[in-house]
């Protein structure tokens, strides 16, 4: 069963770096279309615990610009938090603009 047909619908998607040590580009690449499918949805996405390396490689793409808080280092708590006091971002909504929102 589809949680839909509940009423529940994903606000958001977290992934949790902190046993990470390192990306590639092609992990990037991927993070980045893994954005942008969720933003399609009305999903937002964001990344947490990312240590100083992660952060680096982050911030030399576009990516930073459309995560969560625009930051990756936030505690995988706060991000749930923010994702749950955030309102519902609309479906089909681009990229640029669901970041639009997102507090700094």
């Amino acid at each position: 069963m589809r949680l839909s047909t509940l009423g529940i619908t994903t606000r958001g998607v977290v992934l949790d770096t902190f046993h990470m040590n390192d990306m590639d580009a092609t992990t990037i690449q991927v993070l980045s279309d893994t954005q942008e499918k969720l933003a399609v949805r009305g999903v937002r996405f964001g990344i947490s615990n990312a240590k100083s390396r992660l952060y680096d490689l982050l911030a030399a793409t576009n990516l930073l610009k459309r995560i969560l808080a625009n930051d990756p280092t936030i505690s995988l708590e706060d991000a749930v938090r923010m994702l749950r006091e955030l309102p519902p971002l609309a479906a089909k909504e681009t990229s640029a603009a669901s970041t639009a929102s997102n507090p700094v």
